[in-house]
């Protein structure tokens, strides 16, 4: 049977229950009066027990003789049928709610593999509502899936496109990767991605990524809807962030012994020739010009400065960085 002819039927019992129970009381007593009040009693009754209140934000949906129907019950106060005919399922809320699935929350999607074999840390969070209460109310009363594993069924949908996406890129730039390879680079396209944008995408293996999208058609089918989702953690593995850290923080060593051996170098040229500028040294050269002091006398100057240097040595033509190696030895226990 049809819902609206569940209605109609519905509709017709509720106007003749109370005047035919009220017929069957008055064979009894024979007095109108009687019947007239009974039937005004209970028709009373039947409209008082009708009465339905539903929250701010918050919907259910009508049924009619246990089966539910398409008809939704609004917010605040409404009338529908009451029980043994109808029954109000199910109350959901329309509110926004979020999903928070961030490192900050301790609860990231973990593992998630990425297209070179490795594997990254996901962090996401992503707010919806329900837009179908019908819908949601089929999961929440487990005529779909189990009862209440509405909001697992989001979580599930987050969590195949977390993993779906992250395929289609690398887990860092790596060696002879781009910058865009790396997943932590692809952020906003991966929070669109999630949000069930179709919007053009060519992954890293040549596919459009984008256009097959089907997160949007699987919340409408959930009776959600997407209002934003928001990619804020992409986390290397720990033993790769370590590595990375290490690798950085040597090269900041060695950047620093660079600046600090080209300092002490300058300095001895500038005892030398009173300047430590190449062209200028190369001009008094040309010119037959003596420098200020000899280069042991002017590395003597300077360990004597520096405790911690042993030996300085400008080698090749002073003034050319190029063909002058620098050699910079660090005190071991004792000095020359």
């Amino acid at each position: 049977m049809e819902t609206f002819e569940k209605l109609v039927l519905s509709f017709l019992v509720a106007l003749l229950v109370p005047w035919v129970t009220a017929l069957a009381l008055n064979l009894y007593f024979q007095n109108p009066l009687i019947m007239l009040a009974i039937g005004l009693g209970l028709s009373a009754w039947f409209l008082i027990a009708g009465l339905q209140r539903n929250g701010e934000k918050e919907e259910s949906v009508g049924a009619i003789f246990g089966t539910m129907t398409e008809w939704i019950i609004p917010s605040g106060i409404s009338w529908w049928f009451p029980k043994p005919i109808g029954a109000a399922l199910r109350k959901v809320s329309t509110e926004k709610k979020t999903l928070d699935r961030s490192a900050s929350s301790g609860k990231p999607f973990t593992l998630v593999k990425t297209r070179d074999g490795g594997t990254v840390d996901v962090g996401v969070v992503k707010t919806w509502r329900i837009v179908d209460t019908r819908k949601a109310a089929e999961f929440a009363l487990g005529e779909i899936g189990k009862p209440g594993d509405l909001e697992k069924q989001v979580e599930s949908l987050l969590d195949r496109g977390v993993r779906l996406f992250a395929l289609s890129f690398d887990s860092d730039e790596g060696v002879d990767k781009t910058e865009n390879s790396a997943l932590s680079h692809q952020k906003a396209a991966f929070s669109n991605y999630l949000c069930g944008s179709k919007e053009s995408l060519i992954d890293l293996n040549g596919k459009d990524i984008g256009t097959s999208n089907d997160i949007a058609e699987k919340a409408t089918a959930l009776g959600i809807e997407i209002v934003g989702v928001d990619v804020v953690d992409v986390i290397e593995p720990a033993p790769v962030r370590e590595a990375r850290n290490k690798a950085a923080a040597e090269k900041g060593e060695a950047e620093a012994e660079e600046r600090d051996v080209r300092s002490i170098r300058n300095r001895i040229l500038e005892l030398m020739w009173d300047t430590s500028d190449p062209e200028k040294i190369r001009e008094a050269k040309a010119r037959g010009e003596e420098p200020l002091m000899t280069e042991p006398e002017a590395r003597r100057t300077v360990r004597t400065a520096r405790k911690d240097l042993v030996d300085i040595h400008v080698g090749g033509d002073a003034g050319d960085f190029a063909k002058g190696a620098v050699i910079t030895e660090r005190m071991k226990g004792s000095s020359k």
